[in-house]
């Protein structure tokens, strides 16, 4: 059997009575983020610190994924290709699918930052379907991810799923989980364009595509060298526009 994936994985995840996300998913006709509301929990308003740090997000660009997917019908309008971020009411920027193109899920949790607002987290989901040997469709899977974005560059450090994912931030603006276990969020953390030249980085998924590249490590004359070298040799998956772009980008630092 041959699995067809819109996202970087399709491997349902089971919580301790062994239902699976995606079936939880699947029997709630209205919500795609029925997840996201099983396993995440949060303070009442950690978006707001010592300090009044305001925070929050927009979602924009509704996903037109249940053209595709009819699993998705009755949950597409919680499904978007965009992220925008606000601090203190200015507009930081927005942040896209990424290569794989998991749409990002809306939902009404007040917990998506931390309270000084250098971290964020958004969900997104994987889905795609399993096909049998004849290349027709057998069964429909879906998975829920949360990516931890770090701001205000948007870079994002991470984009974990199943426990990880049931956390909070503390006061501290530490990721919490809620099984004990350290996060392993490290806000140091970019993807880089020696990286990915070197294959100490993967150059997929939303951690490793092009818009989060260009964010992590922006083109500059230290590394338009670089970037060059991964124009090139064809790395990191690009449309035509995307490459082009990146290459008047490089040629400007020449």
């Amino acid at each position: 059997m041959t699995l067809l994936l819109s996202a970087m994985c399709a491997c349902e995840s089971k919580d301790d009575t062994g239902v699976s996300i995606a079936d939880e998913h699947r029997r709630d006709s209205t919500e795609v983020t029925v997840a996201a509301t099983r396993i995440l929990h949060g303070d009442s308003n950690p978006g707001k610190s010592d300090k009044n740090r305001l925070c929050r997000l927009e979602f924009l660009d509704r996903n037109s994924s249940a053209n595709k997917f009819p699993e998705l019908s009755n949950t597409s309008s919680s499904l978007f290709d965009r992220v925008k971020f606000f601090i203190d009411g200015a507009e930081i920027g927005s942040i896209g699918m990424g290569a794989e193109n998991n749409p990002f899920v809306q939902d009404d949790f007040d917990n998506h930052f931390s309270p000084s607002c250098d971290l964020a987290w958004v969900g997104n989901l994987a889905f795609g379907t399993v096909e049998d040997d004849k290349g027709r469709a057998v069964k429909f899977h879906d998975r829920y991810y949360c990516a931890f974005v770090r701001l205000p560059d948007m870079c994002v450090v991470g984009n974990s799923t199943d426990l990880m994912c049931d956390g909070q931030f503390d006061s501290s603006g530490q990721w919490v989980r809620n099984d004990g276990e350290d996060s392993d969020i490290d806000l140091s953390y970019r993807v880089t364009a020696k990286g990915l030249l070197d294959g100490n980085l993967d150059g997929s998924g939303l951690v490793g595509s092009i818009g989060n590249l260009l964010r992590c490590d922006p083109v500059s004359k230290e590394n338009s060298s670089l970037y060059s070298d991964l124009i090139k040799r064809n790395i990191i998956k690009m449309s035509a526009k995307e490459r082009d772009d990146l290459a008047k980008r490089v040629d400007e630092f020449r």
